[in-house]
Order: C-alpha cells, then structure tokens, then sequence
C-alpha cells in the first residue's frame, strides 16, 4: 500500500500543507517540524512519486515565484576596493537565479576583526539566511568560520580551502581545448602558455594538463615549454619570449598583453595574445569566456536543491558542477595565418 501526504498528516498531527512542504524542505517550515514529519515518513516507508513532483514543478513555474528565503554571498573584508571582476560576476549570476526562483540574496562580509565564528553565525541566523555562496578565495583571505551544521553551503568557482562544499566552477579543460582549437584553425603552431603557479594549483592542473596532453601530439618544434611561475612580472615573461619566439601566447593575466606591447613587439603582427578569462572590461581581447553569470547560476542550483531536501551542514562527499566556456575572437590575433583551403583538420 503506498503512503500518502494524507496518511503522514493524520500519523504526525500536522496539517497535510505542513507535511508537503516540509517533505520539500521548504525553510518556511521549522527545522524541528521538518524533522519530525521527516521522522514520521521514515518509519511509515513513505516514497515520493517522482512524476508527482515533476508535475507539481512544472505547474509551479507557471504561476509567479513567490518569496521563500533568504541566501547570503560571503565576501572577504575590503572586497570593495579590490578589482577581482569574478567574484562580482559570479554574484550577478547568483541573484539572477536565486530570483527567479524566489529567493533573495544578501551580501555578508566575513573574515573582519572581532567577528567570530559565533557571531556572525547568529548575524546569519537572525536574517533570516539558510543557505550561503561562497566566492573563490585568495591566500590572503581569512578562513571560513561559522557552524556550519546552520546552513547548507555551496561554492562557486575554484577552490583549495577547508572545510569542502559542493561547488560550480567554470570547464577549464574544455575551454583550454576549446582555445587550442580555435588557434590552430587560425594557424598557429608554437602555441605558448603563462599561468601563474597559485592559478595553476587553485584549478587542480586542469589547464596544463589539457594544454600538456594536446601538445604531445604536435611536432617536438612546435612545443614552446610551459611558463608557470610564482608571481607575475615582466623579466621572466620577456626571457621566455625571447628564448622560445611562441607566435601566440595563452594567458591568464592581462599584464603580459601590456608588457608584449611595451617590449616594441606588435599585437596581434608579431605574436598573437589569447586571454583565458576574456570579458568586456578586457576590450576587443580573444579568448575564454567562462561565463561567471551561468556558474553563479549553477551554483544557486546545487544549493537549492539541497535546502529542499533539508540538506544541511557539511558534505560527506562533494559534487562539482562544470560550466562550459565560450570562444571570444578579439583583436589580439590574426584573422588567419593560412587559406581555408590549407587548414588542417584538429
């Protein structure tokens, strides 16, 4: 025989609204009666049909979204005054999506002097905040801290801090494929690629690997070495230009666009420039969009779907969503180095 939503009312002494949407997660319903009807499901060996609430879903969309809870997108202090164009993107997507789908978000500010975990963990509370984003982060950020067991917690974009959450983040090894491909249908051939280390670690290799594997099936002539260093600056830039004459470079700073032209080398004539984060505050630059927006918006996705199924606290094992990233042409390179009727196939 199967349970209804009618025999967990009559079971629990909750109204049978109460047990719908607690059954959905829905924060509107305390945390202690969401537990109790939870309970009361259980051990009637109560099973959610899925068409039912595909169904209720669709319908659902159909009417306007009505308000249901507040999310917070945590920022590190003095976020402000720091040109980190991401984080902000990323927020765009989030409350994007998060109000479409009826939820309102809050930037907080973590991290300052004399907030303690506890603190700010009460300020999330007394706002009424179930679920929290949290932004890339840099080594100069201060840690998280909060009890975690409050809220359901995603991030969005790369991340290599404690403790792990479930994150969107943007495809890097198919945009590096992605920018290998569109380079090489130009002409191309030494392709090089400059990435600083902390970049390199914070997106688990997935550009150099990618970018490593493609250049194991060219000529051992075309390979131009990987430049990876620990901070950006310009000598060690211009020594490996000079050294290994790539005809177009990969990059994730703009600075080394600046220094290729400040160092009399012509842009795009004598060495062609791809950014891998390309956006319309770099210009007319080619490159990667990784589409920051989409990411924010699958980030909300995965954090919904947890409070909805009163997912809360740490993960015991964590899921990745991956965005795929989009081709940018710019200025920064030729139209084409060879005919189309000379182009190799890649």
């Amino acid at each position: 025989m199967s349970i209804s939503i009618r025999d967990i009312a009559a079971a629990s002494g909750f109204a049978r609204t109460t047990v719908s949407m607690a059954l959905r997660g829905d924060p509107r319903i305390a945390e202690k009666t969401r537990a109790e009807i939870s309970e009361t499901a259980t051990r009637l060996g109560y099973r959610a049909n899925p068409l039912v609430h595909a169904l209720m879903a669709q319908l659902r969309v159909r009417k306007p979204v009505r308000y249901q809870a507040n999310l917070a997108f945590l920022v590190p202090p003095g976020i402000e005054k720091q040109g980190r164009y991401g984080i902000w993107k990323f927020l765009d997507g989030v409350r994007t999506q998060a109000g479409r789908l009826g939820f309102k978000v809050e930037t907080v500010t973590y991290g300052e002097p004399g907030l303690s975990p506890e603190k700010l963990t009460r300020i999330l509370i007394n706002r009424g905040i179930h679920g929290l984003v949290l932004p890339p982060v840099r080594p100069t950020d201060p840690p998280f801290a909060l009890d975690w067991s409050q809220f359901a917690a995603v991030a969005v974009g790369d991340q290599l801090f404690k403790p792990t959450l479930h994150f969107a983040c943007s495809h890097q090894a198919q945009g590096m494929s992605l920018a290998l491909q569109e380079l090489t249908s130009l002409g191309y051939r030494r392709i090089g690629l400059h990435l600083r280390r902390l970049f390199d670690d914070y997106t688990s290799h997935r550009w150099t690997s990618t970018f490593l594997h493609w250049q194991q099936s060219r000529p051992a002539c075309s390979r131009v070495p990987l430049l990876i260093p620990d901070d950006i600056t310009p000598a060690p830039f211009l020594a490996w230009m000079d050294r290994h004459r790539p005809d177009v470079v990969l990059s994730h700073h703009a600075e080394a666009l600046d220094w290729l032209k400040k160092s009399g080398r012509s842009v795009p004539a004598d060495t062609g420039f791809t950014h891998l984060w390309a956006s319309p505050q770099l210009g007319s630059v080619a490159g990667i969009d990784q589409r920051p927006e989409l990411v924010g918006a699958a980030a909300v996705d995965l954090l919904i779907g947890q409070l909805h199924r009163n997912e809360r606290g740490l993960p015991p094992w964590t899921k990745s969503v991956l965005v795929d990233g989009v081709w940018r042409p710019g200025d920064t390179l030729r139209s084409s180095l060879i005919t189309s009727a000379a182009r190799p196939v890649t």
